[in-house]
């Protein structure tokens, strides 16, 4: 079973952060599937635990076993099924500038709104919200930032960290800066591989600047 669970928030570059930490890292064994949604899905997690130890990857004594899954982090039924699972488990959250994060969130969902697709892929949402901007929706009538609306709510990272706080202590959380990450991502990974139990492995040798694309690749 995983030591680690990245458990978010969306469009902080998770899935970057764990490409990165698998390709770099050997020792890093992630799950099978992208994200396993296990605690958050009820049809999952009454499968047991041994449905989950199979979504992983093989894995040695000395290796660190993680997952992600960023809608974790705002799930309030989340925090207690990981705590009963394993009350030592170690948690990152990546967290980025939260107004450029609620705007990207904004601006992915309404991508898939054009589409009509929700994430399946297969259920139709059109509506009039594919016509308006952040701007638009982010204020109420009144014009007071809408903390409800779901792209905002997700960047108050606060409210769901606070929840996570009532059952694990603060050192086995480790705040991943995802801002950081586009400027240095090694700093940034070879904190995690401490936080981990690993010794540092990852250097600056490992990456490149891809100029046309403005960010970091893998060599």
């Amino acid at each position: 079973l995983p030591g680690a669970i990245l458990i978010g928030e969306r469009k902080t570059g998770t899935s970057t952060t764990l490409k990165f930490l698998r390709q770099m890292d050997p020792r890093i064994k992630t799950a099978l599937v992208g994200e396993p949604h296990f605690f958050d899905v009820a049809t999952r997690y009454s499968k047991g635990l041994e449905y989950y130890r199979n979504l992983f990857q093989p894995a040695c004594p000395s290796d660190a076993v993680i997952e992600k899954t960023p809608s974790y982090f705002r799930t309030p039924v989340v925090t207690e099924r990981v705590y009963a699972c394993n009350a030592s488990m170690k948690l990152m959250v990546s967290m980025r500038d939260p107004i450029d994060r609620a705007v990207s969130d904004f601006y992915f969902e309404k991508r898939r709104h054009e589409e009509g697709l929700d994430h399946t892929g297969n259920i139709d949402l059109r509506s009039t919200f594919v016509n308006q901007t952040f701007e638009d929706v982010a204020l109420t009538e009144q014009g007071e930032i809408d903390a409800e609306f779901p792209p905002i709510a997700r960047s108050l990272y606060e409210v769901s960290l606070l929840r996570w706080l009532t059952k694990f202590p603060l050192k086995q959380f480790h705040l991943i800066d995802a801002d950081l990450f586009i400027k240095d991502p090694v700093t940034v990974l070879r904190r995690i591989e401490v936080f981990l139990g690993l010794e540092p492995m990852i250097t600056p040798d490992m990456v490149y600047l891809a100029k046309m694309k403005g960010y970091y690749c893998v060599r």
